[in-house]
């Protein structure tokens, strides 16, 4: 994933669903709905990715 598709999924902005890197596909809605849920819970989302090596979401939420 390139920096300025990181960018815009945090951003919530439209982002264009890609294949995967096994051809897999999806419509990144439910990305969408986990980062608006992780922003209500007072959460947070980090994202790295290695273009053609794959993506690490690390997420953290608030236990009380």
């Amino acid at each position: 994933m390139e920096q300025d598709t990181i960018d815009s999924i945090l951003s919530l902005k439209h982002v264009k669903s890609k294949p995967g890197l096994n051809g897999e596909k999806g419509t990144g809605l439910g990305l969408k709905l986990s980062i608006e849920l992780i922003n209500k819970l007072g959460g947070s989302i980090q994202i790295e990715s290695l273009p053609q090596n794959g993506t690490t979401f690390t997420i953290q939420i608030p236990v009380n």
